[in-house]
Formats: C-alpha cells, sequence, structure tokens
C-alpha cells in the first residue's frame, strides 16, 4: 500500500517507521529542512519524552465531555509498547521521579534514532515540502507542495500552530475543513502569561509559589512550583499548566510562601523584629527576594525606610500570601510549547485513528484537539497516536 505521512515530528516519524515496517511503501514529507526541529526542542533540550503516572485525567479534550477518546489511545498504546519500541530503535530510557528521559538526557539522542532508523527500513524522507492543500479524488489522496504526490493512504501528523511561522499546519487544517472535519480553532496552551501589573518590576526572578486562577472570584486552577517574573508578565511550568485556561481579564493569586499561613507568618517576622530594629524593607529581605521585598513596599505605598506597624505588617503579609496578577493576554503560538484546539477527537476513530467517514485518511498527533500539563503528557500522546496510526 502507498502511504504518505505529512510532518516528521514525533508522531509522524513513529507513524511512517510502524507503516513501513509492516509492509507499506512510506513516503514521509516535512516542511522544515530536517525532520524533529520542535522535538529537538522538548525538555529544554534534554527531551522529556513520556510520564510513567499518565492517565487519561491527565489530558483535556474539549471536544467530548469525557476522557473516552484518550482512554482507548492509551489502552491501545501502552507504557511497555513505548518502552519496547524505542529500545528497538536504539534509544534507552532513564526514569527520574516519573518522568522519562533518554539515558543520554539529549533530545538529539532522539531525533537522530527514530531518523536513522526509518532511513535504514526504507521510510522515504522528503524534506522542505511545505504542504499548500490536500485533495480526495477517486479514491486517491492528492498532496499538493509544489509538486503533487499522490497516495492510497494519507496520514496527517502536521502539528500544531506552536513554535512555527511556517503556513503547512494552517493550511492543512484548512484542507481538512473542506473535507467537512470539526475544527475547532487553534489557540496557544502551555505559554507564558502577560501583564502589565507591577510585578513586571520584579523581572528576572525566579521563586517557588503557588499560583491560582480565578475568573469571577471563582478558581479555576491552582499550581506550584518554580515561576520566573519577566517584564511582559509570569512565566514558568506552573503558569504554563494554568495558560490554556487563562483568559484577559482573570487574576493570578500568587502565594510566595505557600508553605507557611497568613498567621504563623505573622508570628514568624514579629520574632524577627523583637529581636532587631528593621525597617519593612530590611525585614521582608530576610524572607523574600530582595526584588519582590521592593515590590510588596511599593505596593504598601510607604518607604522602604519606615518602621514597621502592626498594620504595615498585616498588609504586607497579607499581599505576600495573595499577590494578584490580572492577565492581559497570553504569549503567542511562536513561544507556546503545545497547541489547544485542532480537530475534533468526535471526527477520529481512536483505536485505529481512522478519520470517520473518509477512507485510508489517519490523523495523529498535535493536530487532534487534545492537549496536557507540562512533563512528557503531550509527547507521550504523539508517540501514541502515531504508533496506532502507523500500525492500522
Amino acid at each position: 500500500m502507498n502511504v504518505i505521512v505529512i510532518g516528521a515530528g514525533a508522531s509522524g516519524l513513529v507513524a511512517s517507521i510502524i507503516a513501513r515496517e509492516k509492509g507499506d511503501d512510506v513516503t514521509l514529507l516535512e516542511k522544515e529542512n530536517k525532520v524533529g526541529r520542535k522535538l529537538l526542542m522538548t525538555g529544554n533540550g534534554h527531551c522529556n519524552m513520556a510520564h510513567t503516572g499518565i492517565t487519561p485525567s491527565d489530558y483535556y479534550d474539549d471536544s467530548s465531555d469525557d476522557s473516552i477518546f484518550v482512554s482507548e489511545v492509551l489502552n491501545s498504546f501502552s507504557f511497555e509498547d513505548f518502552t519496547d519500541f524505542f529500545k528497538r530503535i536504539g534509544v534507552i530510557t532513564k526514569n527520574e521521579d516519573g518522568y522519562i528521559y533518554p539515558a543520554s538526557m539529549q533530545a538529539t539522542t532522539v531525533v537522530n534514532a527514530l531518523r536513522n532508523h526509518a532511513e535504514t527500513i526504507g521510510v522515504k524522507i522528503k524534506t522542505n515540502n511545505e504542504v499548500k492543500n490536500i485533495e480526495y479524488r477517486d479514491e486517491i489522496y492528492f498532496v499538493d507542495c509544489g509538486y503533487v504526490y499522490e497516495c492510497e493512504k494519507l496520514i496527517v501528523a502536521s502539528g500544531g500552530l506552536s513554535y512555527t511561522n511556517i503556513d503547512s499546519p494552517k493550511n492543512v487544517l484548512a484542507s481538512l475543513e473542506k473535507l467537512n472535519l470539526d475544527i475547532r480553532d487553534p489557540e496557544p496552551a502551555l505559554t507564558a502569561l502577560i501583564s502589565d501589573s507591577n510585578i513586571t518590576k520584579a523581572s528576572g526572578v525566579r521563586v517557588n509559589a503557588k499560583i491560582s486562577l480565578f475568573n469571577n472570584d471563582q478558581c479555576i486552577i491552582k499550581e506550584y512550583g518554580q515561576i520566573q517574573i519577566t517584564d511582559y508578565g509570569i512565566s514558568g511550568i506552573p503558569v504554563f499548566n494554568i495558560s490554556r485556561f487563562a483568559n484577559t481579564g482573570n487574576e493570578v493569586h500568587i502565594d510566595f510562601v505557600n508553605d507557611t499561613d497568613k498567621e504563623d507568618l505573622i508570628n514568624d517576622l514579629n520574632v524577627l523584629l523583637s529581636t532587631n530594629n528593621l525597617s519593612i524593607y530590611n525585614l521582608l529581605c530576610g524572607l523574600l527576594n530582595d526584588k519582590i521585598a521592593s515590590l510588596i513596599v511599593d505596593e504598601l505605598g510607604v518607604e522602604k525606610e519606615a518602621d514597621v506597624t502592626s498594620d504595615i505588617l498585616e498588609r504586607a503579609v497579607s499581599l505576600i500570601k495573595d499577590y494578584v496578577v490580572t492577565i492581559t493576554g497570553k504569549r503567542d503560538f511562536d513561544f507556546a510549547q503545545v497547541t489547544k484546539g485542532g480537530v475534533s477527537t468526535k471526527c477520529i476513530a481512536p483505536n485505529t485513528m481512522k478519520v470517520i467517514g473518509h477512507d485510508n485518511l489517519y490523523l495523529c498527533g498535535e493536530l487532534i484537539d487534545v492537549d496536557s500539563k507540562c512533563g512528557g503528557y503531550n509527547l507521550y500522546f504523539a508517540w501514541a497516536t502515531g504508533f496506532i496510526a502507523g500500525k492500522n
């Protein structure tokens, strides 16, 4: 069977290998000048490939009210399937507190193994082929990349809109929409949040904190970890994990000292004051990064040299435990790790990745309207759906 795979990312590479291993004649089309460009950036170049504790509840499927689609995908591609596949192509993995990386801790190891194995078994990889249009006539798919490729079976793994300035993913979505597939508008996910609040005055600071996203006084989601304060707002893994839910006008509440409640924190600071003659700024510098201490003093509306009254201390601790940042936007696709939205899961059979009602058309990877948090979850979904698509 003549098969074309569009996209040489994580899911496309796996799909092309599995399809070729079962005997299909496979051509892999990639818009970039090399395969796996985005894969090379995952995990800060270390490639967080998966997580040992993955469950369907770790994923967001906005096309459906349940997790049946993701459950079927995970049932069709076990963690043992994952480890066996990568051992077979020459990648040894290691477990770091549940996070799975290549033993080399280099994303290049994973990309090179996928490319080398694909080429060795006879997958025809054609780079610099940006898809302009897809058509289906007389039981044949026509993929226009300037040159028109033809195939009997088509696997689309063109990815989302994150980290790309090329039109190919948009063209693919437009072509699929013409085939009457339900497309949910793509949005950036796992990205930083923009704010014009005073917090930008502490730009450059990294701090462990609990953050809570609020919409109209209702808490939507909470995260804990290292946040980064920037000149445009806030970033870091906890921020990425809440970003898919954030909208302009929402508030992020930051607790800079999550391990101590308000009353105990006031008592601790009073102990410091009882043995030291400290201004409010110097007192807070004993607890916080100096830029954050300066930010809190600025919000209090007092001088750094001001004496610490009970009122000032109470207000300072309230700000430390609940510093509010109003969101004015998200960083766009150029900075987002994944895409929220894409082809509705209602269009796809999860045990085969076949598009319902379309002969010999399969979808996999970030193109599908499923996304998750940081930690190898999105990449595991790409491996899984690519494996299932190639197998079927």
